[in-house]
């Protein structure tokens, strides 16, 4: 799986398989709308459609591993577990502020090739701040159903 470059200009990265932003209208601010608020970024996070979790800003390379992380990691300083469900076989990463006003066109640098189906994510990092682009391990391993997520009402922080 190749590295993706997200340049994020302050709140987060946005995931999603295209079929679930299909009812987002272009050019609607679908996140002061929507999904600002803990109560209405959860129940998508729970669903596994519309993912997201705050970084801050920042020049962010996304490099991808199939499973879950090996321990001892150096990038296990800070960890998250999410979940998505992949239709149509592609899952996309954008900056979250994406959604202020909301381009449907997801780059092909921006894009995974993903079989069909739930996963869970170990979202990781060590936030080297001496480094211009910030790594971010996300681990994806494939399962049968969406799992058990508990975030106690608060948007998912990687870097908390």
């Amino acid at each position: 799986m190749n590295d993706i470059h997200l340049n994020v200009h302050g709140l987060g990265v946005f995931l999603y398989s295209p079929f679930a932003a299909e009812t987002i209208a272009p050019h609607s601010n679908f996140l002061e709308q929507r999904f600002l608020t803990p109560e209405q970024v959860l129940p998508f996070v729970y669903e596994g459609t519309l993912v997201a979790f705050q970084t801050g800003e920042g020049f962010f390379r996304l490099r991808f591993r199939q499973g879950y992380p090996a321990y001892p990691e150096e990038y296990l300083t800070y960890m998250l577990r999410l979940a998505v469900l992949v239709k149509g076989g592609k899952l996309c990463f954008r900056d979250l502020s994406d959604l202020y006003d909301w381009n449907p066109h997801c780059s092909q640098e921006q894009q995974l090739s993903l079989d069909d189906g739930y996963y869970h994510l170990s979202v990781c990092s060590n936030r080297d701040l001496t480094q211009d682009e910030i790594d971010i391990l996300i681990y994806l391993n494939p399962l049968e159903e969406m799992p058990a997520l508990d975030f106690r009402g608060n948007v998912p922080v990687l870097f908390g």
